[in-house]
């Protein structure tokens, strides 16, 4: 029945566009054009980025009468470039401006009974050049860009990030936080979609973004409002990563080495070669990290008459490593076909070491224990993906058909033990083992997906897309383990403790989006269906946890120009954050012989309601908005802790009822002058969580705030300084709350040989002020959790550029800018 409603979706998507096509004027036969100008005299075009040939959309475009250059009219440009201005006869000269691009002019424009329409054509735009004491420079584009439904993040801007992930370039990006764990959040919530040029990511969340080195990415997109043709999953949003190109023909690319504290370091490369119909390329990545840090804890148990108080001092080394290779390659088949083929393997892994301190009494003293604790995990695995691409261009102007097959598996072997000696008072000997665990899990989990995105322009202000999807999802792991006998001296295996677990996780969708302008009104309208079927097996025996069901998932999304330059924007939206293997897997994970994991296989789906409200306002050289915004969540998944009695405490995850936030968040960019830029950000919001646990009712709220400022200072043509900083105010969990951080960073650039190569030296944490710190509350113990990264870290980065952007290509975008040619 339910894959009935996803075909009736379907046939109800083209029978829209098929009685549309018969409407008179509704389609565009043979003759026609699509995306007319209107039949009202005016000027009109169409603009594009000149490097990219991208649409630029919300350009300002200004009219003047040419003969006492006064104002006679304006527009913003939509979408997919376009403008019209209607206007009565006469003589004009036109400018289009829009920051990080070069002014665009053009006079003697006519507009007569006999030519009541100027089609000015394609527009190319560059990216700013500016003239400083004779020496060309590159104009500084944005760190920050703001559209409709999408931040973007220029990662190139952001110095600090130089030789490192995507997650370095989050550190300083509105809506994102990011821990001293590499741990990304986004407003304030770890569920949100990773995806890679559009694509799901073989990976999830911070390990996705971990595999990214900065080198390779052109820009990051953070869509906190995503449309109905994007999947729903994610209470927050997306996080989308562009990778850089190029296309022009000939061979280029870059290379970058980079080395860092405590042994940090990372070699990465792309090549490209075009020769005309055929693009390929090649990748490969190498990147080792290590970050050394301290963590402690204080925790009380007063469930009893005597209290128990255990005292943790713990030194920590994790580090990471990985290799990637990619390649693939592009094939125009003709001006209306391309195939793209791509490719991925990588290896990766991963250590920890963590050595503590442990004091354990009991107040009234009746006894005193003092243990050395070892923990040392091991990681090895490996990822491979494919991605298979064809895209058709019918022969009306915006129609197309897009259809994409995915797949990828990951395994991962994990290896770990604890092990704990009795010890003096002083922790200087070791004594006689008191525990001694040893664990295995082996995982391996592949994912299939199955694409098809159907566009077609309607009229020029009209738009239609639909599509379909299918996504398939398998995951298998076993988990071992066993503990030393000191007694026999042998190896035990627990079969209470380790299990073999088979999550199997279906689901088809169709989606069905429609956008327009109605009295200046921009407009989105969509409607995505999806069918669920998730299932938990334990195959060792045990239940089976069985989820099957339908969803609808609205969007709607509202755009008003007021004048030239500002502009309102209101959109809605439904979601769903499906939980991970990880908070479904019953398998304990032993984070130290008192602490373990447990996941919870009956979680339930959250679904969220999320309404942003913003305002925009363009200045000469300068950005600001001005969001507010309302989420709603059901079915909250919290994490929570509870101590049974021999005090060892079982972290664990359940669904609240619901929490809530409402917040304002404001973003300025401002060009000060031709050598400063600063970039400001700010975030005040409301939070309130409802729920009942095993512990009683919890409702708990607090009012949140961060605030995040990043200054750039062009001290010559070639040489660029930048300062950072960000704090995070405390904010409340389901058992407890979080302190405050805050963390200052710098960077240094220069660029050598006609900026071919690029030498960046970056300081993280200063002033060694990043850490992560919580409380934790209940009926039967208190626990205060701290974890303290090393540092200031420091790092060295070398870029080199291989054909990239000559000189001479640049002049000749340039010709072709000024001339404005091209057809509509």
């Amino acid at each position: 029945m339910n894959y009935l409603k996803i075909i009736l979706l379907l046939v109800l998507v083209f029978n829209l566009n098929f009685l549309y096509s018969q409407r008179p004027g509704g389609g565009a036969g043979q003759g026609q054009v699509a995306n007319q100008m209107p039949s009202k005299p005016g000027v009109g075009g169409k603009l594009i980025d000149a490097q990219t040939n991208k649409p630029i959309p919300y350009a300002s475009v200004a009219l003047y009468n040419l003969s006492d250059s006064k104002l006679v009219g304006g527009s913003i440009s939509s979408e997919d470039g376009r403008f019209f201005i209607e206007t009565p006869n006469g003589n004009y000269s036109i400018e289009i401006s829009f920051m990080g691009y070069d002014r665009f002019k053009k006079s003697e424009i006519q507009i007569t009974d006999k030519m009541p329409m100027a089609r000015l054509g394609i527009i190319k735009l560059n990216q700013a050049v500016v003239k400083l004491e004779g020496v060309e420079v590159i104009g500084n584009q944005s760190y920050v860009e703001y559209k409709i439904d999408r931040k973007v993040v220029n990662v190139e801007r952001d110095l600090g990030a130089s030789g490192g992930s995507a997650v370095d370039a989050l550190e300083n990006v509105p809506s994102v936080s990011v821990d001293i764990e590499g741990n990304v959040a986004l407003r304030g919530s770890s569920n949100f979609v990773v995806m890679i040029n559009g694509k799901p990511s073989p990976l999830s969340g911070g390990d996705a973004l971990q595999q990214i080195p900065t080198a390779m990415i052109k820009n990051i997109e953070i869509i906190t409002n995503p449309s109905a043709k994007y999947d729903p999953d994610g209470m927050s949003g997306i996080i989308n990563v562009i990778l850089k190109d190029n296309v022009s023909n000939g061979f280029n690319g870059f290379v970058e080495a980079s080395y860092g504290s405590f042994g940090t370091y990372g070699v990465n490369s792309v090549l490209n070669y075009r020769k005309d119909k055929i693009n390929y390329f090649v990748g490969l990545d190498a990147q080792k990290g290590r970050m050394p840090g301290t963590s402690g804890s204080d925790l009380i148990n007063f469930a009893s008459d005597t209290n128990m108080l255990r005292t943790s001092e713990i030194s920590r080394m994790r580090g990471r490593s990985n290799y990637t290779a990619k390649a693939g390659i592009d094939y125009y088949l003709n001006a209306k076909n391309t195939i793209s083929l791509e490719g991925a393997y990588g290896l990766k892994t991963g250590l920890k070491n963590f050595t503590g301190n442990i004091y354990e009494r009991t107040n009234p003293t009746t006894y005193q224990l003092f243990t050395i604790s070892q923990s040392v995990s091991s990681n090895e695995g490996e990822f491979y993906s494919g991605n298979l691409t064809w895209q058709h261009l019918f022969k009306r102007e915006g129609e197309k058909l897009e259809a994409t097959a995915f797949y990828s598996k990951d395994t991962d072997n994990d290896v770990e033990d604890q092990k704990e000696n009795l010890s003096d008072a002083s922790f200087t000997n070791y004594g006689p083992i008191d525990d001694w665990y040893h664990t295995t899990e082996e995982e391996v989990n592949s994912d299939l997906r199955l694409k098809a995105d159907y566009t077609r322009t309607l009229s020029r202000e009209r738009k239609l897309e639909a599509g379909l999807q299918s996504r398939i999802y398998r995951e298998e792991n076993n988990f071992v383990f066993t503990s030393f006998d000191t007694l026999s001296d042998t190896w035990l295996t627990n079969a209470n403790q380790g299990n073999r677990i088979a999550f199997d996780r279906d689901i088809h969708a169709g989606y069905l989006t429609y956008s327009g302008v109605f009295r200046k009104t921009g407009y989105q309208l969509g409607m995505r269906g999806e069918y669920t079927y998730r299932s938990i097996e334990e195959l060792d025996g045990g239940e089976n946890y069985v989820i099957n069901r339908f969803d609808f998932f609205p969007t709607i999304h509202l755009s008003q120009k007021i004048g030239e330059s500002n502009s309102i924007l209101a959109s809605y939206s439904r979601r769903v954050d499906r939980p991970d293997g990880g908070e479904l897997n019953p398998n304990p994970m032993f984070i130290s012989s008192n602490f373990i994991r447990v996941g919870n296989p009956a979680l339930e789906d959250e679904y969220t309601d999320n309404i942003e409200l913003s305002y925009q306002k363009t200045l000469k050289n300068s950005f600001v908005s001005l969001e507010a915004y309302y989420r709603s969540t059901k079915n909250k998944i919290s994490r929570l802790q509870q101590m049974d009695e021999n005090n060892i405490t079982y972290m664990s995850f359940a669904n609240m009822d619901r929490d809530y936030s409402l917040g304002l968040e404001l973003m300025a960019n401002l060009q000060f002058t031709k050598w400063f830029r600063m970039n400001l950000s700010g975030n005040y919001y409301y939070y309130h969580l409802l729920g009942n646990l095993y512990s009683g009712a919890v409702d708990q709220s607090n009012y949140n705030y961060d605030f995040r400022a990043d200054l750039n200072f062009m001290i010559t043509s070639l040489m660029r300084f930048q300062l950072n900083g960000m704090y995070r105010a405390p904010s409340v969990t389901a058992q407890g709350e979080m302190a405050e951080f805050y963390m200052l960073n710098t960077a240094l650039r220069y660029d050598f040989f006609d900026r071919k190569l690029t030498a960046t030296l970056n300081v993280k944490d200063i002033f060694n002020t990043g850490r992560h710190e919580f409380y934790t509350y209940s009926s039967s113990f208190n626990n205060h959790n701290q974890f303290n990264r090393q540092g200031p870290q420091i790092n060295l980065t070398l870029s080199y550029k291989i054909n990239n952007y000559t000189k001479e290509k640049r002049n000749g975008m340039e010709e072709k800018r000024e001339e404005g040619g091209g057809e509509m």
